[in-house]
């Protein structure tokens, strides 16, 4: 077929980081001042693992696994709470008699902290996403939500929805226990020139 010249494309990846003077400035002030979270940590897992949909998933619930349950021992350490009332709800020797992770963004998180992530409309649906494709991933080896399949761009927004989480809960925990927050803004523009 003379005259026709197919097109070919290809996918990249790109990552990037932006680090201003002012930002590194702030970041070395920390690293004696401030240890990094677990559930931090995963979270970043969660965002370097992408563009592999199912283990960033994985990720980002065991983050919210994670920061749940130091949140509500945080929170429960400065409640005044009858002895031994804290350790008999989380070890009733049967994981099923346990709190689930839904009574404790919901129900704990309120009785301790007078706040529930169900309240929260869009981080709510965010996390019971993150639970439903963990659980579909793990349990039955489909990346899906409900009856719908994930995709790359629906993980990267619940990714950025469970960071949001993080946010939401760390500002319930005195102010020593939460992680500093990056202030400062700034815009990346990427061109490529096609030929």
């Amino acid at each position: 077929m003379a005259g026709i010249h197919p097109f070919y494309f290809t996918a990249h990846t790109w990552k990037y980081c932006v680090i201003t003077e002012k930002i590194w400035d702030k970041a070395t002030q920390l690293i004696d001042a401030h240890e990094t979270e677990t559930w931090s940590k995963l979270l970043l897992d969660a965002e370097e693992l992408l563009p592999d949909i199912g283990a960033s998933i994985v990720m980002a619930a065991a983050a919210l696994e994670v920061l749940i349950e130091v949140a509500l021992s945080c929170l429960a350490s400065i409640n005044e709470m009858p002895k031994g009332l804290w350790e008999w709800i989380n070890n009733r020797g049967d994981y099923r008699k346990e709190p689930s992770e839904e009574e404790k963004y919901d129900n704990l998180l309120y009785i301790l902290a007078n706040k529930s992530l169900k309240a929260e409309q869009p981080l709510w649906e965010a996390f019971k996403n993150i639970k439903s494709a963990r659980n579909s991933f793990l349990h039955e080896g489909k990346l899906v939500i409900g009856k719908e399949d994930l995709t790359i761009e629906k993980s990267i927004m619940l990714i950025s929805k469970a960071k949001e989480i993080a946010v939401w809960i760390e500002q319930l925990l005195p102010i020593e226990k939460r992680a500093p927050i990056l202030e400062d803004t700034m815009q990346v523009q990427l061109s490529k020139r096609i030929r």
